[in-house]
């Protein structure tokens, strides 16, 4: 999914996508239809920054995005219903501006970390000789990982029993 570029698509992204949505407003003000505020991110959504760096014209911030998953979260995991999971998902944001407006703002994370840790990636799956195969895909370890310096576990999946496990 894409930000857009410029204000006039930005603005549309966030409004549409990554904070919050409305309803549409009924036409005539008598209505007895309510509006109600529909998040697009579940309540307990938390940020837990790690790093940033500050460039000339860009700031770079590593994050934890934590929530419990109790509502669709169209914008990282499309069509995927709630799946009161605790996700703890790392993430990497590239903003660059000019002058004192925002130009455009790249956000990365692990789309197999997301998926895994709200329980719709298994760990493992057939391998064409019918035999099963343990997909290289990290939970909610890449977030401690980063929290917890300790060397213990980082590199796993270089081991050669890895996929055995």
């Amino acid at each position: 999914m894409a930000g857009g570029m410029g204000r006039e698509q930005l603005t549309a992204f966030y409004r549409d996508h990554f904070i919050f949505w409305y309803p549409p407003r009924p036409r005539r003000p008598q209505s007895s239809r309510r509006m109600t505020y529909v998040a697009s991110n579940p309540p307990d959504t938390a940020l837990q920054p790690l790093s940033r760096t500050i460039g000339p014209d860009r700031i770079v911030d590593e994050f934890i995005f934590t929530c419990t998953h109790t509502l669709p979260i169209p914008w990282l995991l499309p069509s995927i219903p709630a799946s009161h999971r605790k996700l703890q998902i790392p993430m990497v944001a590239v903003v660059n501006v000019r002058g004192d407006r925002l130009c455009h703002e790249h956000i990365w994370w692990d789309q197999a970390t997301a998926l895994r840790q709200a329980g719709v990636l298994p760990t493992h799956v057939a391998s064409p000789d019918g035999g099963m195969v343990k997909l290289p895909a990290a939970g909610a370890e890449c977030a401690r990982l980063l929290v917890d310096k300790r060397p213990e576990g980082s590199n796993e999946m270089l081991d050669p029993g890895w996929a055995s496990r």
